[in-house]
């Protein structure tokens, strides 16, 4: 599964609120490559040409099996030149087979050695599989044979991106747009970097400038629309799309239009692009997941199961459609009918997240030991996995297993040391345990976040609990005004300001919770609090 796919289902019910302009890049995470670099080079002959457009339009198409066969028709007219291998080596990536791919690039090499395709290709691939140090030393040879090529100075970048150094990163994406001011990839680089370091007005202003320039090039559209989005500007992101959509109508375009739309609030729109979208790409799983969301929100429940079944018969050999039915029954509380479509689509494929649906699905339709026993199973076949984990010692930290879950969150961090929810959740653990190790980690957490209200509150009342009410109550403070709708945020801020003495506040604050709220998990507490004031 990929990150997209990943990104659509753990954040499914987003549409019901509009859809995100677009994720920005986790840290360490490349800023943008230059897309399908094998096949920017053409040195065929004449009689070659036809023969390599039509691999890029097979390959435009995800038809790679066809793209294949073409290579192989290129290698047999001219065993000398390296496009054939080129082509099979693009090929070979879409259909996520980088040993073979590498095989080609490689092979294209030894036929032309120096080849500039194929460097840039294998770099990727070194990036893909973690092999920094190679993907440095190819960029590095292209760079001395010519130091103003402008392609290797973003793959240069995205090297020091992986190495986690942002100044290097930001440093060669200038460079290479210096090298070339006109060139479209440093822009949308640019872009890209911005929009992670959070500078999205920097990202907005680079990427309409690159826009002046080339006003219809997909890549900047699409780049812009998002910054457009990320900046509030939706009405200028949906014009950005649309004409995006005049200049390149395939199955993306309408997606990213309908993405627009969403937040536009334009949801008839939506459906209709969306709509275009999977007829032109039936298998399009995030165009058909949205559909369907959007479908069930109108109330058109039908029509939302019909694009499950359609997505299914597109891709027979994908788990999503049947996990799509899933998510759409869980809707309509029936669990039972949800966990067999999850567990339908885990005999196709074994993926983490439908472990977690059919857990959940099975858990609410009253089978909780069978379902508990099954995940057991999962982390058991699969002990890498920390997403499944850090849902296992969730469901048992809320269901009172404080040790099962101590345990396992524990697991996750020796894992993934920079885990926010572990953190976070073994602070809260060990605080209620009386473990010294309690504030260590609230304060690690905070320290990783410091904007996040949730661990500015666990890390305040910790404090507070241990006695250290001044700094306390200012953390509780910051979490209460970053989120004033959260009852047990503004619960432990009454609290904390009677701590501090403050009992006017405190007793205002306490009024306006219980008036608001009438059922939350710290009322009696706070009722209580009320009458000691």
């Amino acid at each position: 599964m990929n990150n997209k796919q990943r990104r659509a289902f753990v954040c499914i019910a987003v549409v019901l609120a509009g859809f995100a302009a677009g994720a920005s890049p986790a840290k360490g995470s490349p800023p943008i490559m230059l897309a399908t670099p094998a096949l920017q080079k053409d040195t065929t002959p004449d009689k070659s040409q036809s023969d390599l457009a039509l691999a890029k339009m097979y390959i435009a198409r995800e038809d790679f099996d066809q793209a294949l066969k073409i290579g192989e028709r290129l290698i047999e007219a001219n065993p000398a030149d390296a496009t054939g291998h080129n082509v099979q080596g693009v090929a070979y990536l879409g259909k996520k087979d980088l040993a073979a791919a590498r095989k080609s690039f490689e092979t294209a090499l030894r036929v032309h050695p120096g080849d500039v395709p194929s460097l840039m290709s294998l770099a990727q691939i070194d990036l893909q599989q973690k092999n920094v140090t190679s993907a440095r030393n190819r960029y590095q040879e292209l760079l001395a044979k010519n130091p103003r090529f402008a392609p290797a100075m973003i793959g240069m970048a995205n090297v020091e991106s992986a190495n986690g150094k942002d100044d290097e990163t930001l440093q060669w994406l200038q460079k290479a747009k210096a090298a070339d001011g006109r060139a479209i990839a440093p822009r949308v680089a640019l872009g890209s970097y911005y929009m992670r370091k959070k500078n999205n007005k920097l990202a907005l202003n680079e990427l309409i400038e690159g826009q002046s320039m080339h006003p219809d090039d997909p890549a900047l559209l699409n780049a812009l629309g998002e910054a457009q989005a990320v900046n509030g500007q939706t009405a200028n992101s949906v014009a950005t799309f649309r004409r995006l959509v005049l200049i390149r109508p395939e199955a993306e375009s309408y997606y990213r239009l309908a993405t627009a739309l969403v937040t536009y609030k334009k949801y008839p729109a939506a459906v209709e692009n969306l709509r275009k979208a999977v007829q032109l790409k039936p298998d399009y799983f995030e165009a058909a997941v949205a559909l369907a969301r959007l479908e069930a929100r109108a109330g058109r429940s039908d029509e939302a199961f019909l694009v499950a079944k359609q997505l299914q018969k597109a891709a027979p050999q994908s788990a999503w459609g049947l996990a799509l039915e899933g998510d759409l029954l869980m809707d309509k509380k029936a669990y039972g009918d949800a966990a067999k479509s999850y567990q339908k689509a885990m005999e196709i494929q074994q993926i983490d997240l439908l472990a977690i649906k059919l857990h959940n699905a099975e858990t609410k339709n009253g089978n909780a030991k069978d379902a508990d026993a099954k995940l057991k199973q999962w982390l058991t076949d699969h002990p890498e996995d920390i997403i499944v984990l850090e849902y296992s010692a969730s469901q048992n930290l809320k269901s009172g297993q404080t040790k099962v879950a101590i345990e396992q969150f524990e697991r996750v961090l020796q894992k993934a040391p920079e885990n926010i929810l572990a953190l976070n959740n073994l602070a809260v653990l060990y605080q209620r345990e009386h473990d010294p190790r309690a504030i260590e980690m609230a304060e690690r957490a905070y320290k990783l976040v410091p904007g996040s209200p949730t661990v500015a509150d666990t890390l305040g009342w910790i404090l507070l609990e241990q006695g250290k009410t001044e700094r306390g109550l200012e953390l509780i403070r910051q979490a209460a005004k970053a989120a004033p709708a959260n009852t047990e945020i503004r619960y432990h801020l009454a609290v904390a300001l009677a701590k501090s003495g403050n009992k006017t506040q405190s007793k205002e604050e306490l009024k306006a919770l219980l008036a608001r709220d009438k059922k939350f998990a710290q009322r009696e507490a706070a009722e209580a609090l009320l009458k000691q004031l």
